[in-house]
């Protein structure tokens, strides 16, 4: 695009017959490309974006290091973009990033590109970069290189993409602090059990046989007679199992020995009442329903009487 600049240039001239100079001004017409970008300045990209694709730049590092060791290593060892990209190119084959989460997978796919390889080799190179055997270093090579990754996805420098989160207050530091509270949460959760009866999922028929009345949240053996669904964290994150018994942690002690264990013959909706955890709560049906506390059980014991037996909270009565 072609700009026209107008230039006004004073002139003196002398008026004839005497009469004095007389002012007058001359037009210059420029044709100029000053309007075109001659030179391309920093991409704008918004800050809560690039954090988002940092964030899950991260667990795609993380999921390499725990589940994918020699692709881990060969980031950590690559000198040059070609390796980089190999490793793109092998996240990018089925089943290599499985369970890894959408986002986690997509990003470590990004690595193919050569614009994202040469990032993450920036990284490495900064001065901040650690450079330690320790765990926790091992941890912080993962947000860098995840920044790395954001900022090759958005085309910015990875010098460019640390200030820009810093300036927005989303740096390594606040990152660090975000990507670990799911991991507090999850030891946190660890420590504890809750369980409910198997007998929850089914309803007692007019032909006094029992019938599922729910998708189970495990896999229950076909002729089961007395039973738990158990629910917890284990190593690979939330999960529930079905068991004939309590587990030692949610048995009430004074119970089990006036009373003694659940045998496996005990059917559904004929298991003693102090068999159970101090805070279970026993419907009508049968149906046995125990929580970390009394109170989310009588809760819990309202829900399962609106939805298995369509009673009306207020009234109590059943339509």
């Amino acid at each position: 695009m072609l700009a026209v600049h107008i230039l006004l240039c004073p002139r003196l001239s002398w008026k004839a017959y005497g009469q004095g100079p007389v002012e007058y001004r001359k037009l210059k017409v420029l044709l100029t490309n000053s309007f075109k970008q001659t030179k391309r300045g920093p991409k704008e990209v918004d800050a809560g974006n690039l954090y988002g694709f940092a964030h899950q730049a991260y667990w795609g590092f993380r999921f390499l290091s725990e589940k994918r060791k020699a692709l881990w290593k060969q980031v950590l060892d690559a000198k040059t973009a070609r390796s980089i990209q190999a490793v793109g190119r092998a996240c990018s084959q089925p089943g290599t990033m499985a369970k890894a989460g959408y986002g986690a997978a997509g990003l470590m796919s990004w690595l193919i590109k050569r614009k994202v390889a040469m990032q993450v080799l920036r990284a490495k190179r900064h001065r901040r970069y650690p450079g330690s055997d320790r765990p926790s270093s091992a941890d912080r090579r993962m947000i860098f290189l995840g920044i790395a990754v954001a900022a090759g996805v958005w085309e910015i420098e990875y010098t460019t993409a640390l200030r820009k989160l810093a300036q927005a207050g989303r740096g390594p530091e606040y990152l660090t602090q975000d990507v670990h509270r799911s991991d507090r949460f999850e030891g946190m959760m660890k420590s504890h059990l809750w369980t409910e009866p198997a007998g929850n999922y089914f309803l007692r028929s007019e032909n006094g046989k029992w019938e599922q009345i729910g998708k189970l949240p495990c896999i229950v053996p076909a002729r089961w007679q007395g039973g738990y669904i158990i629910y917890g964290y284990g190593p690979s994150g939330f999960q529930s199992t079905f068991s004939r018994t309590l587990p030692t942690e949610l048995v009430d002690p004074q119970a089990s020995q006036e009373q003694g264990s659940v045998t496996e013959t005990i059917s559904i909706g004929q298991l003693p009442a102090k068999s159970f955890a101090r805070n279970s709560v026993r419907c009508r049906c049968g149906a046995e329903i125990s929580a970390q506390t009394r109170k989310l059980a009588l809760q819990a014991l309202a829900e399962h009487k609106r939805q298995v037996h369509n009673t009306n909270r207020r009234s109590g009565r059943t339509n």
